[in-house]
């Protein structure tokens, strides 16, 4: 006596997708977890300004590149999400984040100078203007709520 199988079960072809779903999902959870860290990368303390209108962002773009600025005695040390750089190569960074950006047909990225209120002015302003040059069009500084009423 012969045996026949319906077609369905002579193929035999199905597929448990429940560990692919699991994986998607724990990478999911993954990189939700690595870009929350990412966020707070580089806001290392530093002594910052006080000014009496100082407002917290409202919204951070991904891209934003956010600059630490500190007195070091003899000089400005400049930081990038927390890592050092020397100013010539701090204005590569820039540069090479604003020509992506622009390859990718986007605006150039924000930049966020948090300063040292013992760095002199015209280091700062240096910095914007080569910044400018690099091709960044948007600046925005970080400073503590000072009192208010304060001159």
């Amino acid at each position: 006596m012969k045996f026949t199988l319906p077609e369905e079960a002579e193929l035999g072809l199905s597929m448990d997708m429940t560990p692919m779903i699991d994986v998607v999902f724990l990478l999911i959870i993954f990189f939700l977890a690595s870009a929350a860290l990412s966020v707070g990368a580089g806001t290392e303390e530093i002594e910052l300004p006080e000014a009496s209108e100082a407002k917290p962002a409202e919204r951070l773009d991904p891209d934003t590149i956010i600059i630490d600025v500190k007195w070091a005695g003899e000089g400005a040390a400049y930081a990038v999400s927390g890592k050092g750089y020397g100013y010539n190569d701090l204005l590569r960074q820039v540069q090479v984040q604003a020509e992506t950006a622009k390859l990718r047909e986007r605006a150039a990225p924000p930049v966020i100078l948090r300063a040292d209120f013992r760095v002199p002015y015209r280091i700062v302003q240096q910095l914007m203007f080569d910044c400018a040059r690099a091709g960044v069009d948007r600046f925005d500084f970080q400073a503590e709520t000072g009192a208010e009423g304060a001159p």
